[in-house]
């Protein structure tokens, strides 16, 4: 799972002279703009969607998803089979590809890239790798049968295996830049993919330029600019002025006005993505189920249409829209302020309650859905303190547990539920700054989970994650907010866009017209 919407700031007058260099020195450049920065370009080190979406442009995976279909395809891996009841995968690897540096992709290359996250004691581990164990907690050992054939082997059977070999910890790096690069490596990325990295300033720009020895190709655009800037305004300043061309960060206010525009088209699909106030279950208070639920009942899902208009979906649910098949849709607690008094009265035998609300500094929008949730709490008698803090002050006062309530979001890495619930009970994402249900440890959702992974009939398995789904709501564990829509406008008369099947941007399918 990678965690959604990041924001970081930067001075604006620094972008400027960027672009224009950018778009007047070659033609054949296509400029992005967004908010957001990258925090690793090491896949085996990224969760976050902002890394993410340059990932997938430099590295490639054994597999990977089909947009169209969201079936497994061939990637770096040829093809592949299975055995032992799911406990046993070999992969036949696809001969003549190259890294950016010129070394050789081959067996090797995938052992040392699985078995520097699998192993701890690896010589060439540098620093953590926060989603691997979380993804492959199964996996005991990678084996090179060949130069072109590996075989993975499996403590357990565990059905969502070959999805979970599209996420990017899964992607294969060049062993011989990490031996040199070490710790450097998360900014000087050596992959396989279409497009490699020229430059990486953090918080300012991100320029990748194309690999011309890509297996599938030369990729048609010679070059990818991304201005990064929190401010959204002049970013769709230069949009609408042609000196972006594809832009995915935008103000909803202003959204109607350049969608107008007759060169402008949007790119929009609903998000797999879930996004929810989480209690911090650490705390007594929060460990009062009935306290969980006077707050649930605070929630009016109007706010959604107020603040995001139509650019979000209702989320009623732990799970994604669709990805669970007779999902419940339908709120375990509605809105009601007078049950949320009665229940509030009741266990906390009239004692004053005041709880701090913790915020990144750079959600505007959420900060607004913020300020109206928290008119019902003070309705109930519940003071709160909005406390606005940088991205760093942000997971120190996750880890230490210094917050009574936030917001939280998470992007599923593939399309299946296993992406999404493991992480939510995850000891160790928390440790890393990701507020999740891990708070309260509760051994029957979490046997629930082991089960329904090691269930290879897809039926059982949709059982048991509605049974989980129905376990999470009526605890009122956490407060469904909403699923994100992905939205990226973009220069129709000059660009041909594609997105990937998780919402990123397909870079060597995406060229100038």
């Amino acid at each position: 799972m990678r965690v959604s919407n990041w924001l970081l700031s930067v001075i604006l007058f620094l972008m400027i002279p960027f672009l224009a260099s950018a778009t007047a020195s070659n033609d054949n450049r296509i400029i992005i703009g967004g908010s957001i920065s990258p925090s690793t370009l090491d896949p085996a080190e990224s969760w976050d969607d902002a890394s993410s979406y340059y990932i997938n442009g430099i590295y490639e995976k054994l597999v990977q998803l089909n947009p169209k279909t969201y079936k497994i395809d061939p990637a770096l891996a040829v093809s592949w089979t299975s055995s032992d009841n799911g406990k046993t995968w070999v992969f036949n690897l696809r001969k003549g590809v190259r890294f950016h540096d010129g070394s050789a992709f081959n067996a090797d290359a995938v052992c040392f890239s699985f078995n520097r996250q699998l192993k701890q004691d690896f010589k060439y581990r540098y620093y953590d790798f926060p989603m691997f164990k979380e993804i492959f907690n199964l996996l005991v050992q990678v084996e090179k049968l060949d130069t072109h054939r590996v075989r993975f082997h499996l403590k357990e059977p565990f059905f969502p295996f070959l999805s979970a070999m599209t996420v990017d910890c899964a992607a294969i790096v060049s062993p011989g830049a990490v031996k040199n690069l070490k710790k450097a490596f998360r900014f000087q990325p050596v992959g396989t993919g279409p497009y490699k990295l020229k430059k990486f300033e953090k918080t300012k720009r991100i320029v990748l330029e194309r690999n011309p020895h890509y297996w599938r190709g030369k990729p048609k655009t010679d070059e990818f600019h991304t201005i990064i800037n929190s401010n959204i305004d002049p970013l769709l300043t230069h949009f609408s002025n042609h000196r972006i061309d594809i832009l995915n960060s935008y103000s909803i206010s202003k959204m109607f006005a350049i969608q107008k525009l007759s060169w402008v088209e949007t790119s929009r699909n609903i998000s797999l993505s879930t996004t929810f106030v989480a209690f911090n279950l650490h705390k007594p208070l929060f460990q009062n189920q009935q306290i969980r639920i006077a707050f649930s009942h605070l929630w009016n899902e109007n706010i959604l249409k107020l603040v995001f208009q139509d650019h979000v979906i209702v989320a009623r649910s732990i799970f994604p829209e669709g990805i669970v098949k007779g999902s419940d849709l339908t709120r375990a607690y509605p809105q009601s302020i007078k049950q949320a008094k009665a229940i509030l009265k009741k266990h906390l035998i009239n004692r004053k309650l005041a709880v701090d609300f913790v915020i990144y500094k750079g959600f505007q929008l959420e900060l607004q859905l913020v300020k109206m949730y928290t008119k019902n709490l003070k309705r109930a008698g519940i003071d709160v303190n909005i406390v606005r803090v940088s991205e760093a002050d942000y997971e120190k006062r996750i880890k230490s547990g210094a917050f009574d309530l936030t917001i939280s979001g998470w992007l599923m890495d593939f399309p299946d539920p296993h992406s999404v619930i493991q992480p939510m009970f995850s000891k160790q994402l928390r440790a890393k700054g990701f507020a999740n249900l891990s708070g309260l440890m509760n051994k029957p959702i979490q046997a629930m989970i082991t089960m329904a992974s090691r269930e290879k009939d897809k039926q059982k398995r949709n059982r048991l994650y509605l049974n989980i789904e129905k376990k999470i709501n009526t605890a009122a564990l956490y407060i469904p907010l909403y699923q994100d829509t992905n939205l990226v406008l973009f220069n129709k008369k000059r660009i041909h866009l594609e997105n990937n099947a998780l919402g990123g941007l397909d870079f060597y399918l995406t060229r100038i017209k």
